[in-house]
């Protein structure tokens, strides 16, 4: 009987990334050129700060709006998309039929966790820590 060996997707995120769709990935692509115009873009710095912006949006897009989930962790990808939440919007609202609000939950899962946590009942079979 065989054991199926389970591997997560390594990504080097300064290289543009494979297995996506081609049309959305060159007009993010394009649309990254477009915001950033007062740089050297044929730098190698510029190259790879740019496919690391390209990698992680292209990630939240597939992940929100095609519904498809890589063996990665999203973690980074979460926390680029909060920390930048203002600048992807901008991006990812250039995209038609992207659903924004869909993108607002999930970048928001974290501190609605948190935050139920924080505030639920305690009794004793539910010990509360925060409190």
């Amino acid at each position: 009987m065989a054991v199926l060996e389970r591997t997560s997707e390594i990504i080097d995120a300064a290289v543009p990334l494979s297995n996506v769709e081609k049309k959305f990935y060159e007009n993010l692509l394009r649309e990254l050129d477009d915001y950033l115009l007062d740089t050297d873009k044929e730098s190698a710095q510029y190259k790879a700060a740019k496919n690391i912006i390209a990698n992680n949006i292209y990630l939240l897009y597939e992940r929100i709006k095609l519904n498809k989930v890589r063996e990665i962790d999203y973690t980074t990808v979460r926390n680029f998309g909060v920390r930048y939440k203002d600048f992807v919007r901008d991006i990812l609202g250039n995209t038609k039929g992207f659903p924004l609000e869909s993108l607002d939950s999930f970048l928001q899962v974290n501190v609605d966790l948190l935050e139920s946590a924080m505030y639920r009942k305690s009794d004793m079979f539910n010990k509360n820590i925060f409190h």
